[in-house]
């Protein structure tokens, strides 16, 4: 069982995102402050459209397809480097109709080839998105409605019954792999996050999860697995494809936005940026808690699990497991 103010741990941990993660250190601080107040001003404004993200079930096709042709991209990718190219990925892959013709077959495609020679060798996801168009185009052969109404047919998306099931239909069709997919509803304005290695052993260091349930479907039988705060990043990448620990997952961020009114999607931010590599483009110079943690930095030690356990020395760069 975890006890813990989520409003005090999460005030602590969008703070030190703001204020720490924006400066290389105290002297460039103190150096070159304006240059750190615009990085600020970045992050706050990422926080803010995160927060103003939300389902629009009148979704046209186009904006279904803009948020969905990048997304395999980012999976287990730096996301300043993908950032990069995100403008040119979307004017190639951005209408999905293109995607149909024989110019975008896999290996192939004229099309194909040109996007992995002159914006990013990746096959394998390029090949998942051609994928993803077709099978989208694909409903509409018996009924023409839109991308947004198919996959809501039959699924409240306020119910966790109805997020499992939209969960489904995406991975099913799509193929995208659980992480992404998780990712995809997050960015279609499903209430969720995307546990991909880096929240996923934050939420373990801090005592966000220190369990996840797992029901036995058959006899009912349930059993609590532990999340301890040294966890390594193999395991937080294992713990991304077990749907028991996924859905324990989107039902504790659920708990704190609930009682912090902080959307799930700012809430997906505000932890994984203080573990995310740097990304200063986007005002993120520093990683505040990465390989090894800088907990000393953290205004939130006091309600970390491995902040305030000793095993950590503040201020000190002290190497935990990866």
């Amino acid at each position: 069982m975890v006890d813990k103010n989520w409003v005090e741990l999460m005030a602590a941990l969008r703070s030190t995102v703001i204020d720490k993660a924006a400066a290389r250190s105290r002297q460039e601080a103190e150096d070159f402050p304006e240059i750190v107040e615009q990085r600020r001003a970045k992050i706050l404004s990422e926080i803010s459209a995160a927060e103003n993200l939300a389902l629009d079930y009148a979704m046209s096709d186009a904006e279904f397809w803009s948020r969905t042709c990048t997304k395999p991209f980012y999976a287990h990718r730096p996301v300043d480097r993908i950032r990069q190219h995100e403008a040119e990925m979307q004017m190639r892959l951005g209408n999905y109709r293109n995607l149909l013709s024989a110019d975008w077959e896999p290996d192939t495609g004229d099309e194909f080839r040109a996007f992995l020679d002159e914006v990013m060798s990746e096959r394998d996801r390029l090949a998942k998105v051609v994928k993803a168009a077709r099978m989208l185009a694909q409903t509409k052969v018996a009924r023409e409605r839109t991308f947004m109404d198919w996959l809501l047919a039959g699924a409240d998306p306020i119910s966790w019954e109805g997020r499992q099931k939209i969960y489904a239909k995406l991975a099913s069709h799509l193929d995208y792999g659980t992480v992404t997919t998780f990712h995809l509803m997050m960015e279609l304005g499903f209430a969720v996050v995307k546990p991909d290695q880096v929240l996923n052993r934050l939420v373990g260091r801090t005592g966000i999860m220190t369990e996840y349930e797992v029901q036995n479907k058959r006899t009912g039988a349930r059993m609590w697995h532990p999340v301890g705060p040294n966890m390594t990043t193999d395991m937080a990448q294992r713990l991304g494809q077990n749907d028991h620990f996924n859905w324990s997952l989107q039902k504790r961020m659920a708990e704190i936005s609930d009682a912090t009114r902080i959307s799930m999607r700012a809430l997906d931010i505000i932890i994984v940026k203080l573990g995310q590599t740097d990304d200063e483009a986007n005002g993120y110079a520093r990683t505040i808690c990465g390989d090894p943690p800088l907990c000393g930095q953290c205004k939130a030690r006091t309600h970390c699990d491995l902040g305030s356990s000793g095993m950590v020395k503040h201020g000190r760069r002290h190497r935990v497991p990866t």
